[in-house]
């Protein structure tokens, strides 16, 4: 605390003397600071004047006694009317303050943005979820420590306002008399304990749930579900759903009957043509045909049935999907088929020139087409079709050739070939030595071998059997060829004197004799390859055995122990 002193008359240098409870205190000056006071502490001051012409040079100042008041803190803290709150409710904010003077300022605060007036209280109807308050005081105690001090922060969770709505479904809204439907209500802000009530017709009906079945509802019948939610912050708490309109449809009577296009029918393929009518079957009816008790056609409201025989009954079962019909499944009338025989034949034949074809009533000797049609009482005609054709008489042929000729050696293989004119489709041709059937020889060729299979003198011929049509004759006799066969004995070249080999032909083995030193015998085929070999003894008969060989002609191949070489043909039967 700092003191003052005011001299009156002290003159240009006056002297200042403070006192603390009577004792000195401070420096001569009209001036003194005191920070160590104590309450009750009296402060004065002496002053002693240097002016001329005064009374009394001292002078004694008024006391000051101290009084000393303690420091104060000031605060402030803010309260809420209340803190869950719907969106659009008011809020009222209340300050309560320590030290705040006689005249304290009231600063209320919204996210740090000065709100309201300067008053303890702050009201707000337009808080959100985020919204943090505050309030400052600005204090006028005395002795305060800190004049200005802010609050508490009040955060408020304000929920939004929600629309409660019900809606309503049904299990089937088409039904038929006495069917029992149930309706559901899906709400939405219900609350914890939503109440429902279902009307029908507007009147009151069913239980506080969220399901109502009814099986006694009538025709054009509207349902309705009103809903009063529980939920917080609900805007309309009572609400109704739309109405769903019921159709209760008639019961109905299905009926089927079937007709046929013709139930008298000709032929072993007569076709069957039905077709149903069928009444209340509904959008998608089926039909089962059946003939004769078993299922047979397509679900389709005809039948075609191309094979049709006499005494057969046709039915048809309707199964309907109308709405409220009173039975699934019913059956039509039966239709019963007469069928006739009745033939169309079609018909190829041939005959030989000169020759007459009956047909019916015609005679026919040309070629050509020609129908003949036979009535019958029940009007099932049947009819015949004929592609005649008239072909000319034919006379079979055959002439045979030899390959290489008639005249041939002992050994030789001769080929016969047969040429046939008119012979048909499957000729048969027989070949023959000396007029007699040779076995197994019925080809267009035939192969003998001079010596074996014919001999020298003997008459090939052939016959042919032809299966042509109009043939004058069925058989044909070829030309006759005669064979000239040159025995094959010891006539080949450089054979040495006194060579003897016999039989020729042989069966079996051959005896041979050759002079000279001796030397060896090679066996050859027609191909030239070496069967056999041995070797002989000068001067004396020997034997070479043919009997483990296949019949035909064979070639002797000799060389003595000289070189001289020489053949002979030999005959294997």
């Amino acid at each position: 605390v700092t003191f003052s002193a005011t001299a009156t008359n002290g003159g240009t240098a006056p002297v200042y003397q403070w006192k603390k409870n009577g004792s000195n205190a401070g420096t001569n000056s009209s001036n003194y600071t005191d920070a160590l006071l104590s309450s009750g502490d009296v402060i004065s001051c002496v002053m002693t004047s240097n002016a001329g012409c005064t009374g009394t040079a001292t002078a004694q100042s008024n006391n000051l006694t101290i009084t000393i008041t303690p420091q104060v803190i000031a605060s402030v803290s803010i309260t809420a009317s209340q803190t869950a709150v719907c969106s659009g409710s008011p809020v009222t904010f209340t300050a309560t303050t320590v030290n705040a003077g006689t005249s304290p300022v009231y600063q209320w605060k919204k996210n740090g943005n000065p709100v309201g007036s300067n008053t303890n209280t702050y009201t707000d109807a337009g808080l959100a979820g985020t919204d943090a308050i505050t309030c400052s005081l600005v204090s006028n105690a005395v002795c305060v420590s800190t004049s200005t001090v802010s609050s508490n922060s009040i955060g408020i969770n304000v929920t939004p306002s929600v629309t409660a709505a019900v809606t309503i479904t049904a299990t089937q809204t088409s039904i038929c008399p006495a069917t029992p439907v149930t309706f559901t209500a899906a709400a939405l802000n219900e609350g914890s304990a939503p109440n429902y009530q279902w009307k029908k017709n507007n009147l009151n009906v069913g239980t506080n749930n969220s399901a109502y079945t009814d099986a006694a509802l009538a025709n054009n019948d509207l349902i309705t579900c009103v809903l009063t939610s529980n939920a917080a912050c609900v805007a309309i708490p009572a609400v109704s759903s739309a109405a769903i309109a019921i159709t209760v449809n008639p019961v109905l009577v299905p009926v089927i009957s079937i007709a046929a296009a013709d139930t008298t029918l000709c032929g072993a393929s007569a076709l069957g043509s039905l077709t149903a009518s069928a009444t209340n079957g509904g959008t998608a009816p089926q039909y089962q045909w059946k003939k004769n008790g078993s299922n047979v056609g397509a679900n389709t409201a005809t039948y075609l049935d191309p094979a049709i025989v006499d005494g057969d009954v046709i039915t048809c079962t309707l199964v309907s999907n109308a709405t409220c019909a009173n039975t699934a499944a019913v059956s039509s009338n039966a239709i019963t088929f007469a069928v006739h025989p009745q033939y169309t034949v079609s018909l190829a034949d041939t005959i030989c020139a000169g020759d007459a074809y009956i047909l019916g009533t015609q005679t026919l000797t040309a070629s050509g087409m020609y129908t003949e049609v036979w009535p019958t009482t029940t009007g099932c005609d049947s009819t015949v079709h004929l592609d005649l054709k008239v072909n000319e008489t034919v006379t079979p042929a055959i002439s045979i050739v030899a390959n290489p000729g008639a005249a041939v050696s002992a050994g030789q293989v001769v080929s016969f070939t047969a040429t046939i004119t008119h012979g048909g489709t499957s000729p048969l041709i027989t070949w023959k030595k000396n007029n007699v059937a040779i076995s197994g020889a019925t080809g267009t060729t035939w192969q003998g071998t001079a010596g074996i299979q014919f001999a020298h003198g003997d008459n090939i011929s052939a016959e042919l059997v032809s299966d042509a049509p109009c043939v004058t004759l069925e058989s044909a006799g070829s030309n006759v060829i005669n064979m000239a066969v040159q025995a094959v004995g010891i006539t080949e070249r450089d054979i040495p004197e006194n060579f003897k080999l016999f039989p020729n032909p042989s069966t079996g083995a051959v005896s041979v004799y050759a002079p000279g030193k001796g030397g060896s015998v090679q066996v050859r085929d027609v191909l030239g390859r070496v069967l056999k070999e041995k070797q002989y003894e000068s001067d004396r008969i020997f034997t070479v055995d043919l009997s483990h060989i296949a019949s035909g002609a064979y070639t002797l191949l000799f060389q003595d122990r000289s070189g001289k070489r020489w053949s002979v043909t030999v005959i294997k039967d």
